[in-house]
């Protein structure tokens, strides 16, 4: 049998036309689930486009959130060392007061020595040394005082002018 003879019976090119159909359909009902398909692929790869991009800058913004997390974390390590650093001088402020304080109770206490020795007559040695006539003296005291004469040219001398 050749294939001329089989492709003469009606039944074979029945069948062959019922295959030929058979494949047309299949590669037409292909063409339209890809041409249904198509465009939802095309906004699936556009989604996930823009989901890459989203997760991109998500990524960003934690990076950048983290870095500002460690840049607090910094400030409040140095604002704890600052609270320390005044509560250390609140300590120290208390001690000099404390210590002010016991030199002002000294201090009066002395107030009150210097004050009962000011109070008795002055040192005859003391006294001497720093003598003077104008404080001693009491003529001295009230005269006025004496400027020689010519200390001071007159008006008239210095006004002229030799040339």
């Amino acid at each position: 049998m050749s294939i001329v003879t089989i492709m003469a019976s009606p039944a074979v090119r029945r069948a062959l036309g019922y295959g030929v159909l058979a494949v047309a359909l299949v590669g037409a009902g292909a063409g339209l689930v890809w041409w249904g398909l198509a465009p939802r692929i095309d906004l699936a790869e556009q989604s996930a486009a823009r989901s890459a991009q989203d997760l991109a800058s998500a990524k960003a913004t934690i990076e950048d959130k983290n870095a500002q997390l460690l840049a607090n974390q910094a400030q409040a390590e140095r604002l704890n060392q600052v609270e320390l650093a005044v509560s250390q001088l609140g300590v120290d402020i208390r001690q000099y007061n404390r210590d002010q304080a016991r030199a002002l109770e000294d201090l009066k206490r002395n107030d009150q020595e210097t004050m009962q020795y000011l109070a008795g007559a002055v040192p005859e040695r003391l006294g001497r040394l720093y003598e003077r006539p104008e404080t001693t003296d009491p003529r001295a005291y009230g005269s006025p005082a004496i400027v020689q004469s010519g200390a001071v040219p007159s008006a008239g001398a210095s006004g002229t002018r030799v040339e």
